[in-house]
């Protein structure tokens, strides 16, 4: 970890130094002294779970697990962002996730414990202002979130409920095959005004190099097809931002009152895993006051090397809240429904287990309030998650999608947890 700070700092200071000398530096305001900041976000969870259960190979059946207390970060992030002009920004994040989790816990994700959790990195990438006086070209790039469903790209601090949409895991995997949804790429995004000069759309277009397949990640494989995405949001009111970026919020604490409708389309060619795979997804984000909503469908598909069989699934949410004013502070009761939709039928899940895809039914319901003491910068959460999933034609033993499966343990069913959770961003 201190080479990759090394690494960053080295070429860092080479840019800048490049930039400040040269007259292309200061034509693009380079000469300007760097502005560096650190950033140290966290979510610190306790949570009970009850009524877990997991599928013994031997005994050829689910046994119960104690109920159980468990503390963790469920999030920890720390890293460095800065601003090398009025056009440049950058941003390098490693996280800690998941550390002191107990695998037979009911919320989802793998474990990071031991005597010395493990650090990755996070996110990677500059952000490049190229139109001087207007927001309509920017460009993105390094290691990121391909600009693709609105649950995905916006961070888990800014969302309501306890714990992220897990649909977002399904698209993620299908989009990047990795849980984090990162790929390396280019992403061209800008806001659109209209003749008064009101922010009324968003747009982004990019092209990326998952590189999941072979080799342990490190190799697209034999055959190898770019990921492409974009994505469009029309706002009527009060747009989400004013200033183009590619962090999100949900929650504008009263201070909008405005509709998004976004639209997502992403497709890759031929792989060694499939001949196509694609995916579509309208989202929709309303703010009007006090009360929030947020919701979204993802409908998927990919079919096999010879083109002959598809296969189809779906994931997605809806979610809202409202805000109260407390002794000057606000209190968010919020509930929010996830569901993801795969075949049932056995034929189907054969096909989709040959292509790397879920299958069955996974949902969850969560149901808690917040208490917000700084916005989203300092955050108290106590909710309620039930877990529920249908594993169709299938027998004991399935583990095709988050409900049945558990990476470390294997087949499962999963409990539901009560949930406490502090929030911070410093």
């Amino acid at each position: 970890m201190s080479s990759f700070w090394l690494t960053l700092s080295f070429c860092v200071g080479l840019i800048i130094q490049v930039c400040g000398q040269t007259e292309w530096g200061r034509i693009a305001g380079f000469n300007k002294q760097i502005k560096i900041e650190p950033v140290l976000n966290f979510q610190c969870w306790t949570t009970y779970t009850q009524n877990m259960q997991v599928y013994n190979t031997l005994q050829k059946r689910y046994e119960p697990v104690e109920d159980r207390l468990n503390f963790q970060f469920r999030r920890g992030r720390f890293g460095l962002k800065g601003q090398m002009s009025d056009y440049f920004r950058f941003t390098a994040i490693v996280a800690y996730d998941l550390t002191g989790r107990d695998l037979y816990s009911a919320s989802s994700g793998g474990v990071n414990t031991g005597s010395l959790p493990g650090f990755g990195l996070w996110d990677a990438f500059g952000e490049w202002k190229l139109s001087r006086k207007k927001e309509w070209l920017n460009l993105t790039f390094g290691w990121f979130r391909p600009q693709f469903s609105r649950e995905s790209i916006t961070g888990a601090w800014a969302t309501s409920s306890f714990e992220k949409a897990m649909s977002q895991n399904y698209i993620r995997i299908h989009l990047t095959g990795i849980g984090s949804g990162r790929a390396s790429g280019l992403n061209v995004g800008g806001l659109l005004v209209n003749n008064n000069e009101k922010v009324i759309a968003q747009y982004n277009i990019g092209v990326f190099s998952p590189q999941w397949l072979k080799y342990s990640g490190n190799s697209a494989g034999i055959n190898n097809s770019l990921l492409t995405s974009a994505r469009m949001v029309f706002f009527i009111g009060d747009p989400e931002m004013k200033k183009y970026g590619i962090s999100y919020q949900t929650n504008y604490f009263n201070k909008r009152k405005g509709l998004s409708l976004g639209i997502s389309y992403a497709n890759q060619g031929s792989t060694d895993l499939f001949y196509r795979s694609s995916a579509v997804q309208p989202d929709i984000l309303f703010n009007w006051g006090s009360f929030n909503l947020d919701a979204e469908w993802n409908f998927m598909q990919r079919s096999s090397l010879n083109n002959l069989n598809k296969y189809n699934d779906g994931a997605g949410h809806i979610r809202f809240s409202n805000n109260l004013t407390f002794l000057g502070l606000f209190l968010e009761p919020t509930f929010m429904y996830v569901r993801y939709q795969g075949g049932l039928k056995q034929e189907d899940q054969i096909l989709a287990n040959s292509l790397a895809m879920s299958a069955g039914t996974d949902e969850n319901i969560d149901l808690g309030v917040n208490l917000y003491f700084n916005q989203n910068k300092f955050k108290l959460a106590l909710h309620h998650t039930w877990n529920n999933g249908n594993m169709g034609n299938a027998s004991q033993g399935f583990s095709q999608n988050l409900f049945f499966r558990q990476n470390g343990l294997g087949a499962i069913l999963r409990g539901n947890y009560w949930g406490l959770g502090l929030n911070g961003i410093f």
